[in-house]
C-alpha cells in the first residue's frame, strides 16, 4: 500500500483512524536521519498531507506510537534514540538518554508546515503505547502507558 506512490517512507505499526472522517493518520521514522515523516490519507485512500518533521533532539528517534484528537495529531519524541554503533557492537540499536526531556509535538491534523507544530517538554520518560487523547477547551489531554 503506497497511496499511489505517495508513501515513500516506512509507516508506524500504530496508525490512527479518525472515527469522524475515516482518515488514516500516520508517521514514519528514520533510523539514520533525525526526522519523522507525518502523513494523512483520506478515507478514499488519497494522501492529503505530508510533512517532514526534524527531530528536536537532532538525532534519529524511535517513535513507536502517536495520538490524535478531533483536530490535532500528537507526535511523541521520547529520548530513545537510534545508535548504529551499538548495533555494530552486537547490542540493541537504541539507547535511552535520560538527560534529555520527553517532547510532545501538537499539530493541526492538516498542517502545511512544521512551523505549525507546538512543542512541549516534560520529564524524561518513554511510552511505547498511547491509551487516548482528547481536547478539553484549549487543552489537549494525553494518556500514555509509561515504560519503567
Amino acid at each position: 500500500l503506497t497511496y499511489g506512490g505517495a508513501l515513500d517512507h516506512g509507516m508506524t505499526a500504530h496508525p490512527k483512524v479518525c472515527p469522524h472522517t475515516g482518515e488514516l493518520i500516520f508517521f514514519g521514522y528514520s533510523v539514520m536521519e533525525p526526522k519523522v515523516t507525518y502523513g494523512v490519507a483520506s478515507a478514499e485512500g488519497t494522501r492529503t498531507c505530508r510533512l517532514e518533521v526534524p527531530t528536536r533532539s537532532g538525532r534519529p528517534v524511535m517513535m513507536h506510537d502517536m495520538a490524535i484528537t478531533r483536530n490535532y495529531s500528537i507526535l511523541l519524541e521520547f529520548p530513545l534514540h537510534f545508535d548504529m554503533q551499538l548495533a555494530v557492537k552486537g547490542g540493541m540499536p537504541v539507547a535511552m538518554d535520560t538527560k534529555m526531556p520527553s517532547r510532545f509535538g501538537i499539530l493541526p491534523r492538516h498542517a502545511n508546515s512544521v512551523e505549525e507544530i507546538r512543542w512541549f517538554e516534560a520529564t524524561s520518560a518513554y511510552a511505547f503505547h498511547i491509551a487516548n487523547a482528547w481536547e478539553e477547551g484549549s487543552k489537549v489531554r494525553l494518556i500514555g502507558c509509561p515504560t519503567a
